[in-house]
Formats: C-alpha cells, structure tokens, sequence
C-alpha cells in the first residue's frame, strides 16, 4: 500500500488498450504502463486486479450468442512498469462462461477465478468453472468444470415452460481457497428489470434518495438469495447452503441491498438489511464449517438508527467489520464486532 495505480481501459471492436501511472505514497510519478491486446472477435474488458508486486491481471472475453457467453476467455497480466500484455487463456474444452469472478491471493502468489458454464451458447448455466492460475509458470493448474446438480440445496426443477434454470441468475462473488486445495465459492441472485409504470411502495427502499421517482420507465433492482458451494481439492461437493434473502428496491442501484462477507477463518458471516414494504432490520446469517447455517437479527441502538449499506462494508479485522451508513444526508459508520 506504498503505490497507487490510476488506470484507464478502452477496448474498441477486436482490440483493447490500457494506460496507466504509477504513483508514490507522496503522489510522485514514478512510473507508467501501456499495454495493447487483440484477439479474433470483439473483446470485453472484465475485472482489473493488482497484485502487491505490482502485477496488473485484467480479464478479458469475447463473447457468443443471445446471452453473451464468453467462448474465450484470457487472464492478461503485465508487470509493473512494462508495456506489454501477456495473454493466458483459459481451455474452455467448447464450453461457454458466464458470471466470471477474479481473485488475487497474494500469500500464496495466485489468481482465482470462479463463474459458471453452459454446454451451449444459448443454454442455461449448467455447471461451475474454477481454476487457479500460476504466475510462475503462467498455467492453470487447477482448472475444474463441475456440474450443478440436485443435491445442491437450493435446487429447483428447471421450468420447462419458460425455459429457466434455477441458478441462472446467480452472480458469482467471492472465492475461498482452503488450505487443502479445496475452494468455497459464493454467488448471489442479481438481476435487474424495468417497468414502464411508478408503483410506489413496492418495497422499503423504492425510489430512496431517487430522482428519477416521476419517471415513466423504472428500473428495479432485484438481489436475492445467497448460494454457498464447498468442493474439496478434487471437485467433490462437501456441503452447499442457501441463505434466503429476497431485496427489492426502485432506481437506486441496490445501494442498500446485498451484503457484506466476514471470514472469520472457521466460519462466515453474511451481514445484510431485511426489509420489506413497512420496516427494515439487519440480520447476520453464519455459516459454519460444515454449512450449516444460522440467523441473527439486530438493530443499531436507538430509534433514529441509520440506514446500512453492507455492499460497500470492509472487514478490517478476523471479527470487525466496518459498514458505512446514511442519517440524515450524513454519512457515518457501523463497527460490527462479532
């Protein structure tokens, strides 16, 4: 945390660019980055990482059919300083990926990443993707494509009337690797719909601080359940769970909706509002090493208590969290100490 890195992408058609600055904890320019990669299609920049080294990983995919799945997908990386992408695809053996998620492990000097699969262009998503990539090497040396199926908690039967598959909407959002090579992997319920009419009332957080509350056309917000999948070091499911949530909310970008994660190392917390059309409150869902799931509501103390917003929450400690909050056009902060 002695560099700031102040970046810009742009990707036109089949080709994309990023250039960057480098920056000392004094704000001092201390060095710069261009890089440029092109591939066979059209590209769609994905997540930006940096590693405490200084490495730059940006995914990268171009995509096919009516729900834009990636039929390629790249982990670019280039070093601190250089001006030179270095491409990594990931061997998607014809498969399709969707809802892709990149972490850093800077302890074990690896990249994650997680998301999910389609046999066909157009399917539905039928199974996950997680792999581990090795800098050093530049390989993938844990790449898994495990299928989704009854015994995962949550399953629901596909709806063969409208074609929707149950984890469909699911958005992957945090990856865990274990100490045994295992992985957890969490994915939430995310979409967004529009309407063309304002009904007012529709849930505790409609159209909050919204401008846009006489519009004729509405966007809603929608983040539902929580989805929490443990496999082993060779792809075996040891448990899954289901937190069930359901958030709505009108033209404000679910800014008060989603949740915030604490791992604690032996367990997780899941922090988030549970509101509905007259109140809202705060519960903490736990999950422990077998998955198997706990609930908690509390309030902040008094009852002009402000409202939470866990999606922009930090742990910054093994049992802290810090959550920001609005009150009154202020803003303020939570300490939550489990």
């Amino acid at each position: 945390k002695k560099k700031i890195f102040i970046y810009t992408v742009g990707n036109k058609g089949k080709s994309l660019d990023i250039v960057g600055k480098w920056l000392d904890d004094s704000l001092k320019l201390i060095k710069r980055n261009e890089g440029h990669f092109s591939a066979d299609d059209q590209l769609t920049v994905g997540e930006v990482n940096i590693s405490n080294n200084g490495t730059i990983y940006m995914a990268a995919y171009t995509s096919i059919g009516a729900q834009n799945f990636a039929d390629q997908f790249w982990i670019l990386s280039m070093n601190e300083g250089d001006n030179k992408l270095e491409p990594h695809e990931m061997a998607l053996g014809g498969r399709f990926a969707a809802s892709g998620y990149m972490k850093v492990d800077n302890l074990n000097k690896m990249v994650y990443f997680g998301g999910y699969y389609s046999n066909k262009k157009n399917g539905n998503n039928e199974g996950i993707i997680y792999a581990a990539f090795d800098p050093q090497s530049n390989t993938y040396q844990n790449l898994k494509f495990l299928p989704l199926s009854e015994e995962l908690a949550g399953y629901q039967p596909q709806d063969t009337k409208r074609k929707n598959h149950a984890f469909d909407n699911y958005q992957v959002k945090q990856i865990i690797a274990k100490n045994d090579g295992g992985f957890v992997m969490i994915a939430e319920v995310q979409y967004v719909t529009t309407r063309t009419s304002y009904v007012p009332g529709m849930g505790y957080y409609s159209s909050f601080y919204s401008p846009f509350s006489n519009s004729t056309l509405i966007r809603e917000f929608h983040y539902n359940n929580v989805m929490a999948l443990s496999y082993d070091k060779d792809g075996v499911l040891q448990w899954s769970s289901i937190i069930p949530k359901q958030q709505y909310s009108q033209e404000d970008a679910g800014i008060f909706s989603s949740y915030v994660l604490l791992n604690s190392g032996g367990s997780l917390a899941f922090l988030y509002n549970d509101f509905n059309t007259s109140h809202s409150r705060i519960q903490l869902a736990t999950l422990d090493a077998s998955g198997k799931t706990n609930f908690n509501y509390f309030t902040a103390e008094g009852n002009d208590y402000p409202d939470w917003l866990p999606r922009a929450g930090k742990q910054v400690a093994s049992k802290v969290l810090i959550v920001p909050c609005l009150h009154k056009r202020q803003l303020c902060f939570a300490k939550v100490v489990f």
